[in-house]
């Protein structure tokens, strides 16, 4: 618990306690490889001081932006396919369209 009190309060500076920006936050911190699972310690490691160095975005739709734009072409293809479906689809809808050569798969 002690380990991750400096993590959470610098999340939190950055984040304003927003739970969706938190999210988007930790999944950028992952996709960048500043915070990370060690295996050895079995827990997460991290660089406090890239995470505090780290330019965030302003608001949670500019950090949802910057996660599109690191997606590829057949990924952002696909979510351009799958938003024509609303908020929800299934699983088997996205696997019929990774198989497919439409797709890129």
């Amino acid at each position: 618990r002690r380990l991750v009190v400096e993590l959470a309060n610098i999340v939190h500076k950055k984040t304003s306690g927003h739970a969706l920006f938190v999210v988007q936050l930790l999944n950028a911190l992952v996709r960048d490889s500043v915070l990370a699972f060690s295996p050895m310690k079995r827990r997460f490691d991290w660089d406090s001081a890239k995470v505090r160095s780290l330019k965030t975005a302003d608001n949670v739709a500019s950090l949802v932006v910057s996660n599109l734009n690191s997606l590829n072409a057949g990924e952002i293809r696909t979510l351009r396919v799958l938003s024509c479906f609303g908020m929800q689809s299934k699983l088997s809808v996205l696997a019929l369209m990774n198989d497919s050569c439409l797709f890129g798969g």
